[in-house]
This record gives C-alpha cells, structure tokens and sequence, in this order.
C-alpha cells in the first residue's frame, strides 16, 4: 500500500512553521515617516533638509555656516494613539557659531507634509538614545555639571521623558 509516511504531516507542518518564522524575521521593523528630506522649525525658523542635512551661509558672504543634519539616533513607535508609526529623531544645529545644539522631533504620521517642532536638549552634549517605549519617548544623554566650561566632556548621564499632546512634544516625568 502506498500511501503517506507516519508523521509526514508533522514534518510538512514543522517547515512549513520554519519558513514562516524566517519569512518574518527577515521582514524590516516597522518604520514611521522618513526624516531624511523632512522639515523641522528650529529656533522659529522652518529648515527643509535633503538627504538628512542642511547648509547655508550664515550671511551674505560669510564663512560661518547655518547646519541642521540628523544624528542617527531615531526610533519609531506610536507616540500620538493613532496606531500607526511615528518616527523620534536628534538632531544638530548649528547657527553659524561655536555651538553645537542638540534637538529631538517627532515626525507624527498623521502629520505627513508638515514642519515637526524640535525641542532643544543641550549644547555640545552626548546624544546616546533615542527610543520609543509604550507611547512615549526616551532620549538619554550626557551633558556638563551646570557651570561646567564647554571644553569638558559631557559626563553627566541625563534622561528627557516626552510624550505627544495636541501633536506637540510634552515633557514628562521618567
């Protein structure tokens, strides 16, 4: 008699299970809106980047330069309860001086095609994370001891809790 093997069912059934299961671990993460040609409003001003940075002259003939690029650190969650991914992402500033000023935005989903509100971190920090943790968001960095000249390196861990109210960045308590 030919037929099916004693436990062929469970073999086709624990492959077809293996194939699944690495189908979706190949699968990217989930991603919210892409923030490298995103707009930002740093300092009352509307900044378009392309490929992640911006630059201009600082004036008319200067040297000094206007920059606003991404950091790397980003991370995409749901972060105003509309269930679809929004993207967390630092950024740098730099008004053309010696500084280097660390922000963090949200580009919201639901608010595709609109300039994202930056909130300022610090000067010359560290920026180590950027995480998006049961609806909220969670930048950590290091920063100076107050009073602490700029020529020393930030050492002091530092943790900034946000969360999204009426599409705007709202701090919280950790």
């Amino acid at each position: 008699m030919i037929g099916p093997k004693p436990g062929g069912g469970l073999v086709t059934a624990a492959l077809l299970m293996l194939a699944a299961l690495s189908y979706a671990c190949a699968q990217p993460p989930a991603q919210g809106p892409a923030a490298e040609d995103a707009s930002f409003v740093v300092d009352g001003r509307t900044i378009q980047l392309k490929g992640g940075a911006f630059e201009e002259a600082a004036a008319p003939g200067s040297a000094s330069k206007i920059k606003l690029q991404l950091t790397g650190k980003q991370a995409a969650g749901d972060l105003d309860g509309d269930g679809k991914q929004d993207t967390a992402v630092g950024l740098t500033y730099s008004g053309g001086g010696s500084g280097a000023f660390y922000h963090v935005a949200v580009l919201l989903s639901s608010q595709i095609g609109r300039a994202a509100e930056t909130v300022l971190l610090g000067d010359r920090i560290t920026l180590e994370t950027v995480a998006v943790e049961n609806g909220r968001l969670r930048v950590e960095f290091l920063d100076r001891r107050s009073g602490e000249a700029f020529a020393a390196p930030p050492t002091v861990h530092t943790r900034r809790d946000f969360r999204v109210s009426n599409g705007r960045l709202t701090p919280v308590s950790p």
